[in-house]
């Protein structure tokens, strides 16, 4: 293989929906590796992935090929090695980056996880049909998510969160005492 073979392309990002599943937050050591921190909560996702699009600091985007995956243990971060970058100089570059596929590539997740591009968008509604707005964002808050709408903070815990249908494209509430603003 030559070494043009082996580097990276620069490729357009091509039309349709894509997936952000980790940002390049520092390198580590001298032999190219990055810390990755993922966007998923289970850990070792990362390592399931062949080729992500690297999307740089200034736009441009790369296909690259994972050539080395390794959970960084405490730190909250995942170390990963890309094909043609195979120093620290080089690795510097990817500093910023975001890590995208497409949904359908992205790391299977366990019976009852979600990412949070799946969860964006959702119509929340309550047990008795109110409509609660959408999911605008999710902060990540240690203990659990919180789904921020236009009405309300929703703790997605299992007291709250009753049902969350994909294909429906909604998330079914319990509104328990307290969550809507002084409803009891």
């Amino acid at each position: 293989m030559s070494s043009a073979e082996s580097r990276p392309r620069e490729a357009p990002l091509p039309p349709g929906e894509w997936v952000v599943v980790g940002t390049v937050t520092g390198t580590h050591g001298v032999r190219g590796e990055v810390k990755v921190l993922p966007t998923g909560e289970r850990p070792g996702r990362l390592g399931e992935l062949e080729t992500v699009t690297l999307v740089l600091r200034g736009g441009r985007h790369l296909s690259a090929r994972v050539t080395g995956y390794r959970p960084y243990e405490g730190k909250g971060v995942d170390l990963l090695a890309f094909e043609g970058f195979a120093d620290r100089t080089a690795a510097e570059a990817l500093v910023g980056a975001h890590l995208l596929v497409r949904p359908e590539e992205s790391p299977r997740l366990a019976e009852g996880e979600y990412y949070e591009w799946q969860i964006v968008g959702l119509q929340v509604v309550t047990t008795d049909g109110r409509d609660l707005g959408v999911v605008e964002e999710v902060l990540r808050t240690g203990a659990n998510d919180v789904y921020v709408t236009s009405e309300c903070l929703l703790p997605a815990t299992a007291e709250v969160i009753k049902e969350i249908d994909l294909p429906g494209r909604r998330v079914v509430i319990e509104a328990v005492p307290g969550l809507l603003g002084g409803e009891e």
